[in-house]
């Protein structure tokens, strides 16, 4: 199989979530490199909050997922690294090209199934460590009538009016939601 290959980067980000959203800004903030491109195979960009950007606009001390969501936009509108965001994109893998002195990356298109290459000459994983949900596996789980939802997939159409929720992990083990 052949594979397209796309103009190189100075820097490759591989996740979207904070940490690619802070290494971009600290690329810019401390360096003032803007040859960099961010891959994540969410449409978006997602994740937490930041020390250089601190927020005083949130409403309580947990906030809901679209108020963190709104920080996660005004830094990366702030930054301009939405610029340099391709969502819906898939890391494949990465081979050192010794005789270049450039990563090669493979790359995959969710949406058209393309894959491709790009090379840069610095590689960052910025992949977070519960980007991949976990199964529940627990007793009567397989058996369970109601909706079982992971944290990372969540379904914004699914209706908790008079529904009894149980909130199962806390995101190191399964962080799964019952319904």
């Amino acid at each position: 199989m052949t594979l397209l290959s796309k103009p190189s980067s100075s820097v490759i980000i591989i996740g979207g979530g904070f940490s690619g959203l802070a290494m971009a800004c600290q690329l810019q903030r401390n360096f003032n490199l803007i040859d960099y491109v961010i891959y994540d195979r969410n449409a978006g960009i997602g994740g937490t909050c930041l020390s250089f950007a601190p927020n005083t606009e949130f409403t309580k001390l947990f906030p809901s997922q679209s108020e963190i969501l709104d920080y996660i936009h005004r830094v990366a509108t702030h930054y301009g690294v939405c610029n340099h965001f391709t969502g819906e994109t898939e890391w494949e893998g990465a081979a050192w090209q010794d005789e270049k002195q450039l990563w090669l990356v493979r790359l995959k298109d969710l949406k058209t199934g393309e894959q491709f290459t790009k090379e840069c000459r610095v590689l960052i994983s910025g992949v977070g460590g519960l980007v991949n949900p976990q199964k529940l596996n627990i007793k009567g789980s397989k058996t369970f009538e109601g909706s079982i939802i992971h944290t990372a997939q969540w379904q914004n159409n699914v209706d908790l009016r008079d529904k009894h929720v149980s909130v199962i992990g806390n995101g190191g083990k399964c962080d799964s939601i019952v319904l």
